[in-house]
């Protein structure tokens, strides 16, 4: 107790100085807390996306179509998809889908901004199931859902704005189907998709599985079938599919996303790590300049009989005291600025219309409440605190008690 009223005293003796530094620190807390809800808010918003727009809980997908998914072939198809309706009806809910590439044909005159072509990424969806599964075809924003039958498509809202396109619209893909040959299909552009995916909303191109059925001639083939379930069912599920296909889960599906996230995590920690480091050099000059004005106090203490490691210990103290004030700052400013972020966001949808930044967004990006957050910042900046005291109280208590004494005169 004597050693930490000591440190007290100390810590306020030079108060301007303390809260300078303190204040460095409660700066690198506040950035350690406010990255760590930014990126966990978009990992969170990604996952979610991904299962509602996109992989659902889980995917039948035709024997060699993932390991050749950037080729969208048609090569990989499954042939008979009737003959899974008993596995399928097992689950929550099951649609089929064919994927395909495409050129997308528009012209000036039928109301689209320019004259040219872009390849596109098509999936053929079936109208009376897609909505049971994905939840885009209720984000429609403008026109209405398609039909099966009817030449109609979906666009997404940023690729629909980039082109000029509204529902009404006509739209020609040209195609080469499954054995070789092209044509060209007529569409009509039946809505805009404005969702809750950015991904989605920059280049999703929908148009009903009959339709591609026709003109692609896969003689009733899918790519596969996404479907939602829970963990025993698809785990049975995958038990009983026959060789031509293969069932991946929803984390097999997002493996590079979840690789990219791990990797984002690591620049993450890196770059924490060396905001501590500059706050804690801010201690650590703060305590070495603290401890030479006061050598000659050192020196009657240790000649008065107070050992080495007493002082010490009351100098890591005193540091420690500075890191919990910075916390303290730090912790009361990121409660308001992740509560911010909680509740309202940063808007950064700008940077999503024109590229891919990795992360499945409108732009308007959420923080989380994670309480490891403050506890972890909060521990580790004390801790760090009061280690950068233990280097300066080693080099001073080094030397003889004369010298200390010395100074004074």
């Amino acid at each position: 107790m004597k050693l930490l009223k000591l440190s007290f005293r100390n810590l306020f003796r030079y108060h301007r100085r303390t809260m300078i530094t303190a204040s460095a620190l409660a700066y690198g807390i506040l950035m350690f807390i406010f990255i760590d809800s930014f990126m966990s808010g978009a990992n969170e918003e990604s996952f979610r996306n991904y299962r509602l727009h996109d992989t659902g809980d889980g995917q039948i997908l035709a024997a060699g179509w993932w390991e050749n998914r950037e080729e969208l072939s048609l090569d990989y198809l499954i042939e008979d998809p009737a003959s899974y309706g008993p596995l399928l009806d097992r689950m929550d809910a099951w649609t089929p889908h064919l994927d395909f590439a495409a050129e997308m044909l528009f012209y000036r005159a039928d109301g689209f901004v320019e004259d040219g072509y872009l390849p596109v990424s098509v999936r053929a969806i079936d109208p009376g199931t897609a909505p049971l599964v994905f939840g885009q075809y209720g984000e429609i924003a403008d026109g209405g859902m398609l039909k099966s039958g009817e030449y109609g498509c979906l666009l997404g809202s940023w690729f629909a704005e980039k082109l000029g396109a509204a529902p009404g619209s006509p739209l020609l893909l040209e195609v080469n189907t499954r054995y070789g040959s092209t044509d060209v299909i007529e569409l009509e552009i039946a809505g805009i998709i404005h969702s809750g995916d950015s991904s989605l909303n920059r280049k999703a191109v929908y148009i009903p599985l009959d339709i591609a059925d026709d003109y692609l001639e896969t003689d009733g083939g899918v790519t596969g079938f996404t479907v939602l379930g829970g963990d025993r069912e698809l785990e049975a599920l995958q038990r009983t599919l026959p060789e031509e296909a293969e069932f991946l889960s929803f984390y097999d599906l997002t493996y590079d996303f979840q690789a990219m996230a791990a990797m984002s995590d690591s620049f993450i920690v890196i770059i924490i790590f060396l905001i501590f480091v500059i706050a804690s050099v801010g201690v650590s000059n703060t305590m070495m300049m603290g401890i030479y004005e006061r050598r000659y106090e050192l020196g009657m203490m240790r000649s008065m009989g107070m050992t080495d490691s007493e002082i010490t210990r009351s100098l890591v103290l005193e540091a420690m005291g500075i890191g919990l004030i910075g916390v303290m700052i730090g912790t009361a400013l990121a409660v308001p600025v992740n509560l911010y972020m909680v509740n309202y966001g940063i808007d950064y949808g700008f940077m999503l219309k024109d590229f891919d930044v990795g992360y499945r967004s409108t732009g308007v990006l959420h923080g989380m409440w994670k309480a490891s957050s403050f506890v972890y910042s909060s521990i580790t900046g004390i801790i760090i605190s009061g280690i950068m005291a233990v280097v300066p109280a080693r080099r001073i208590l080094k030397k003889p008690i004369s010298e200390n004494l010395r100074v004074r005169g």
